[in-house]
């Protein structure tokens, strides 16, 4: 509950490291949990620097040096998930957390991530693969970060504020909103981004299409050359 706990964990990352060396360039280190292409992604937020000595410091303050918590995982969410999950708990283990992996089958994993009731026992933690379909903030937000988020974990006034406000606002006053919003998420860490992953399709030199930022395939656009 307490944020300089959470800012500890980011700061033990070095997204760096883990976008080059599992993912060879083909992903991007974090700043908040939607992707540039995103509606209200602010571009002022720039990832956590890897530090461990002030993530040292952090949990000193907190008095949280030495905790320990589970991490629920799944196999095949997304490429390479056990190396990432190997990687943070080394790497927030080096600062003296002490994380014990949980990997689940999918209805197991399905379980915490949804299990977020009051009156259910909530996981500790959870690796999970977001994408942003529609191209806007709001589907995020509207899942992850407000009271009533079908997998939510934050039940935070500004977050409620900030998200009310963005849904009646116009455009441009929505997307300084929602830029608010997502300032004030990277200060409380609810939510640890770690990296946006790139996409890679394979096609002949005879399809004539362009992907779409939000992954969407549709055969529509497609086209065959002679």
């Amino acid at each position: 509950k307490d944020k300089r706990v959470r800012q500890a964990l980011s700061y033990s990352i070095d997204r760096k490291l883990v976008t080059d060396q599992l993912y060879g360039g083909f992903a991007a280190p974090a700043s908040q949990l939607v992707a540039p292409f995103v509606l209200g992604y602010n571009p002022d937020l720039k990832p956590y620097p890897y530090d461990p000595n002030k993530a040292k410091g952090l949990l000193k303050e907190a008095g949280a040096e030495g905790f320990e918590f589970e991490l629920i995982w799944s196999a095949g969410r997304f490429p390479r998930i056990a190396e990432t999950v190997e990687y943070l708990v080394d790497a927030w283990g080096k600062v003296g957390v002490k994380v014990k992996p949980v990997a689940r089958d999918l209805a197991g994993w399905r379980e915490g991530l949804y299990g977020v009731a009051t009156d259910k026992p909530r996981v500790d933690s959870i690796i999970v693969s977001h994408g942003n379909d529609l191209g806007d903030s709001g589907q995020t937000i509207g899942t992850y970060l407000i009271c009533k988020g079908r997998t939510s974990h934050l039940c935070d006034d500004k977050v409620e504020k900030f998200f009310k406000d963005s849904s009646v606002a116009g455009y441009d006053e929505r997307l300084k909103i929602i830029r608010q919003l997502w300032s004030h998420v990277y200060d409380e860490q609810p939510a640890i981004p770690l990296f946006h992953q790139a996409w890679l399709i394979g096609v002949t030199s005879r399809l004539k299409w362009e992907p779409r930022a939000d992954t969407v395939v549709q055969f529509k656009e497609m086209s065959l050359t002679e």
